[in-house]
């Protein structure tokens, strides 16, 4: 089973196709800009792309807390909804950012969850490769979304959906 985990944001989503043995296949981020609807349609097409792209049956993502202060985190709820009608039959189930977390047992350092999950990811998986801007076409470093994206794909193989390694 192919599977693609993402780290949804208004700004930036990381994403991680792998199989359900844990073997990540291809990571990367997408770049929004605009008007939030610029952005949602702009995120759902490329999620719906890499969807069809690696012939994906499981989408896991990263469950937002909709009571979350932050700008324009009401509408990554919304988004999702969207993205689950586009990607229809496929899959898509949730996972709170604290589950996936203790599953791969990361622990917070200095008060940065972003940082402790880029150490973690670095230690067990290796640095990720720097990756494609989709807005610039240029090659960047891989940001805070795609770790998390990739901690989601291996917390969740890991743990729920197969071996893993």
């Amino acid at each position: 089973m192919i599977i693609l985990a993402l780290d949804c944001s208004s700004t930036c989503t990381g994403w991680a196709v792998g199989d359900s043995e844990g073997n990540l296949i291809k990571y990367g981020a997408i770049w929004q800009k605009g008007d939030m609807r610029d952005r949602a349609y702009n995120m759902v097409k490329n999620i719906t792309y890499l969807v069809r792209k690696y012939k994906v049956e499981l989408i896991v993502y990263e469950e937002y807390l909709a009571a979350s202060p932050k700008r324009g985190s009401h509408a990554v709820p919304e988004i999702l909804g969207a993205l689950k009608y586009a990607t229809y039959p496929v899959e898509v189930t949730g996972i709170y950012p604290q589950t996936w977390r203790m599953w791969l047992q990361v622990k917070k350092e200095n008060n940065d969850w972003k940082k402790s999950v880029k150490k973690w990811v670095e230690q067990n998986y290796g640095c990720l490769r720097k990756v494609k801007h989709n807005l610039t076409r240029r090659s960047v470093k891989a940001p805070n979304d795609t770790y998390d994206a990739v901690a989601i794909f291996l917390a969740y193989t890991r743990y729920k959906g197969g071996n893993g390694k």
